[in-house]
Parts: C-alpha cells; sequence; structure tokens
C-alpha cells in the first residue's frame, strides 16, 4: 500500500511540475545545465511568474524590457552564481547587489542599454560588458579578489578612478577594449597574476608586472609607443599577440622568442619587411600584416610548418605570392599593385 501510494504521489508531482512550466508560455524555462545546477531563462522580465526564494544558480536574460531588480528580489541570493543579460532594455535606476556576497557573481551584459548605476561591484568575481551603455563604471568599486574584467564597449561608457586597476591584484583577464582610454595612465604594476591583457586607445603604454606570464597581449591604437619593447618580457609564454594601428616601422626583434605563439597580429602599421628570423616562430599558424607597406615577400615564411594562414593584403606588393604546392595555406592578398 504504502509503495502505490508513493507512486501515486510521484506521478502527481511529475504532472505539477510540466504543467507548471508549460503554464508560463515560454516565459520561464527551466532546464538542468550540469549536474545539480538549475538554470532560469527569462523571455520576458515578469516578476509574477516566478515564486519567491526561487532556488537557481544562473539566470539567462534575453530579448526583454523591464526590471531587473524584480527578478533579484524573488530569487534565493544564497545560491545564485552567474547572471547573463542579452539584447535587452533594463529600466532600474539602480541595480543592487548590496545583498550578496563578495566575489559571488559572474555578470555578462551583452547588446544591452541600460541607464542604471550598478550598486555594490564588489558582488562580482568576473564582470563582463560589451556593447552595451550601463553608465558609470567607477574602478574603486571592485573587490581586489576579482579575476576577469572585460569592458567592450563601442558606445560611451564613463571610467571613474581607472587608476584603482592597479590594487585588483588578482586579476587573470584585463580587457578594455574600445573605450576611451585617452589621457588616463594605465597603471598595473601589481597584477602579476595576469594571463589576458587587452587595451585599446591609450595615449601612453601600459606599465605592466614584469613577473606577467601573459597568454595574450594585444595592445592596439596608443599614441606614443616609442617603448614598446618594454611589453615584450617573458615572451616565452605568449600564444596571441596583437600590434595593430601600433605605427610600427619594423617588427620588434623580441617577438621572435615568442616560440609559442600562435597568432600574430600587425595590421595597419607601417612596417617595409619581414625579417628572416620569422622562421623562430615555429607554433605560428596566423600571421596577419594587411594595411602596411611591405614591398617584397619573405618566402621563408614558408618554413614555418603547420602555418594555415597569411593575411597581407593591401601592401606594396608587386608580385602576387605563390606558396609551394604541396602546402595548405591560405594567402589573402588582394589590394595590392601586382603588375603580373
Amino acid at each position: 500500500m504504502k509503495t502505490f501510494l508513493k507512486c501515486i504521489f510521484i506521478f502527481i508531482l511529475n504532472i505539477f511540475v510540466v504543467y507548471s512550466t508549460l503554464s508560463l508560455n515560454n516565459n520561464l524555462i527551466f532546464k538542468n545545465e550540469l549536474k545539480n545546477e538549475l538554470k532560469l531563462e527569462l523571455k520576458q522580465l515578469n516578476s509574477d511568474l516566478i515564486i519567491n526564494n526561487l532556488k537557481i544558480e544562473s539566470i539567462y536574460i534575453d530579448k526583454c524590457i523591464g526590471s531587473l531588480n524584480s527578478i533579484l528580489s524573488k530569487v534565493d541570493k544564497s545560491q545564485l552564481k552567474s547572471i547573463t543579460i542579452a539584447n535587452s532594455s533594463l529600466n532600474d535606476k539602480i541595480i543592487d547587489f548590496s545583498d550578496y556576497q563578495e566575489s559571488q557573481l559572474s555578470l555578462t551584459i551583452q547588446n544591452t542599454v541600460t541607464s542604471s548605476k550598478i550598486k555594490n561591484l564588489k558582488a562580482f568575481n568576473s564582470f563582463d560588458i560589451r556593447n552595451s551603455y550601463i553608465g558609470n563604471i567607477d574602478f574603486n568599486d571592485f573587490s581586489d579578489q576579482i579575476e576577469f574584467l572585460i569592458l567592450n564597449d563601442y558606445n560611451e561608457l564613463f571610467l571613474d578612478n581607472i587608476s584603482a586597476l592597479d590594487k585588483l591584484t588578482n586579476l587573470k583577464t584585463l580587457e578594455l577594449r574600445a573605450v576611451n582610454l585617452l589621457n588616463n595612465e594605465i597603471l598595473i604594476n601589481n597584477l602579476s597574476d595576469l594571463k589576458i591583457l587587452v587595451l585599446d586607445n591609450l595615449s601612453e603604454l601600459p606599465k605592466i608586472n614584469k613577473n606577467c606570464r601573459l597568454v595574450q597581449l594585444s595592445i592596439n591604437s596608443v599614441y606614443n609607443n616609442k617603448d614598446i619593447s618594454d611589453l615584450l618580457f617573458n615572451v616565452d609564454s605568449l600564444e596571441f599577440l596583437s600590434f595593430v594601428r601600433m605605427n610600427l616601422k619594423e617588427i620588434p626583434k623580441e617577438i621572435f622568442k615568442a616560440h609559442k605563439l600562435k597568432y600574430l597580429l600587425l595590421n595597419n602599421n607601417k612596417i617595409k619587411y619581414v625579417p628572416d628570423n620569422i622562421v623562430n616562430l615555429k607554433n605560428l599558424k596566423y600571421l596577419y600584416l594587411d594595411d602596411n607597406i611591405i614591398s617584397d615577400f619573405n618566402y621563408n615564411i614558408f618554413e614555418i610548418e603547420g602555418l594555415n594562414q597569411v593575411d597581407i593584403e593591401f601592401n606594396d606588393l608587386n608580385a602576387r605570392v605563390a606558396p609551394p604546392i604541396q602546402l595548405d595555406i591560405i594567402i589573402n592578398q588582394e589590394g595590392n599593385p601586382f603588375v603580373d
């Protein structure tokens, strides 16, 4: 009898779960992404559809208009780990994370508009904003335990107290791309744990801790780059290097010691030639030299085994580059003044 009643209970419970999910008309979708993880997907910001103290670990919001605070007020704050907002518009004046523990949350915002001020940035271990308007960011408000900080914004973004970056000593990834950093000195000399560094639109080159073992270094559009060699220390750990729009007249010789390098981007410079020691980059897969003033192609490049692609468009080549027939390699070379 007990077994029978237990089966009836489980059957009724399953019916309730299916019914409760369907009755939401796809506004809320619950699903297990990983073992013991529950994800909440929102297609409209309607807090009436959420039960109080909902125990979830991640929230995904896409193509929504409304208030994020109204959703957060219904969620069990002790369980939540990540929030992702994409293609949305938020009308909160202040998004308040004061009730969350330090470094508890991962926040990602993409293609979203809000004039909200985010309160308590110390709640974030990862803070990733891409192509979104979110008002002011005060670097003094971040926890020194934050590991990932990405601001990739083509809209107007106001950055306050950027000198406080040097206090975020636990950072592993720092990306400030397409934000206006002109007239801001980037001091990151204390960030010895950095693995990925991406900076655009600087007046001066940043000062980097000499103990960094960077895997990715991308410094682009710097007005004054006379000391660029100072950035190329411990290059043996680099796998990705980008110096785009840096007014380089030659390839810095330190680069050729980066034996693990797979991606080398030197587009939009004034480089006239590629030296023979390019062959030292034995792990190079992709070489980008577009928009330079190279007139003679160095065929020694083809001695790099495993090279997949060379882009040399819009240079000063008079003759088309013809790689050895046995090589399976892509050569992009349009926009050159070929005479053949």
